[in-house]
This record gives structure tokens, C-alpha cells and sequence, in this order.
């Protein structure tokens, strides 16, 4: 589900970047063109994650055309002055100021109406409680973001000022 979800967002955006359709400004085609990315990666995905039942195939689809949906009038209507700028960042040896070497894929690298930078990291699950968080934050896992900032930073030669976990779904409350 989740490489779905983040390869729909990946081609929407950047079939709205090759049609000059960014900053985002006409919410009605932006959810026909999310519809069709949808409808086009489905069918590629479908030989491989389709279970023997169509109807439950059918199903999942329908829950992620619903989050995909949601996700987009959220940030058109919360979030209007981010641009996206890069979507499934890779590289794969950036060299972080303590020497350290990372290999990173970032879902998303915004810039903001007033030139600031953010690299979100888009969840497709539901956004954890208080002490499942104090768990990933013990073990690290939230350490991602700020390690895709800096990265960002280096590979890219911007500023990134903030880094997010983005819980992108209806399960997740866009939190």
C-alpha cells in the first residue's frame, strides 16, 4: 500500500510540474489528474499486490483514492504556501558534515512562499499515540526527517529550515 501511495503522489506531482500546474491552483483538475495517476499505477501494481478476491482489490483502492483525495484538498486548503519542488528525492551518497555517508529517498522537498525549505516524509499508517511515539523516538526512528534535511541540504545546496513525519491519510488525521 504503501509504495503505491507514494509512486501516485511521486507522477501526480510531476505531471503537474510538465504541465506548469504548480503551485497547485485548480483543485478540481488536480483531483482528475490524481484519479487517472491512480487509476494508471493501480493497474501496473495489479498483477503483483492484487489478492485472489477482486472485490477486496477493488476495495483497497477505493480507501487509498479516498486518502489520496483527502491528503490533496488538505494541503490545498492548509497548506497553499508550500511548493512542491522535488518528489522521491534520491541519492544515493550524500556526505552529511560529520563525514557520515547516507544513502536517502525523501517523499517530498517543499519550498515556501517565503523561500524557507521543509522535506516531509509522507506515513500511510495511522499516526501513532503518546507512547508509541516516545518509542519510535527512543529508537531513533524519528530521527529520519532531520537526517533527510540535512541530507537535503547538502546534496541540494538549500536551506532546509524543517523536516516532518506527515501521517498523509484518513487514519492518520493528517497530523
Amino acid at each position: 500500500r504503501g509504495d503505491l501511495y507514494h509512486e501516485v503522489q511521486q507522477r501526480f506531482y510531476s505531471a503537474l510540474r510538465e504541465e506548469g500546474a504548480l503551485p497547485l491552483t485548480d483543485l478540481e483538475a488536480a483531483l482528475q489528474r490524481l484519479d487517472a495517476t491512480l487509476g494508471e499505477v493501480a493497474e501496473r501494481y495489479k498483477e503483483k499486490y492484487a489478492p485472489a478476491i477482486p472485490v477486496v482489490w477493488e476495495s483497497d483502492l477505493a480507501r487509498l483514492r479516498a486518502d489520496l483525495r483527502a491528503w490533496l484538498r488538505y494541503v490545498n486548503e492548509r497548506e497553499k504556501e508550500w511548493t512542491p519542488r522535488y518528489f522521491e528525492y534520491k541519492d544515493e551518497d550524500v556526505k552529511l558534515p560529520s563525514g557520515h555517508r547516507l544513502n536517502v529517498r525523501i517523499d517530498l522537498i517543499e519550498q515556501h512562499a517565503n523561500g524557507s525549505w521543509r522535506v516531509t516524509d509522507h506515513k500511510t499508517g495511522r499516526r501513532p499515540d503518546d507512547r508509541e511515539l516516545m518509542d519510535k523516538l527512543n529508537s531513533g526512528e524519528l530521527l529520519q526527517p532531520s537526517l533527510y534535511a540535512v541530507a537535503a541540504s547538502q546534496s541540494l545546496g538549500i536551506p532546509v529550515r524543517d523536516a516532518r513525519l506527515f501521517y498523509s491519510t484518513l487514519r492518520g488525521l493528517f497530523k
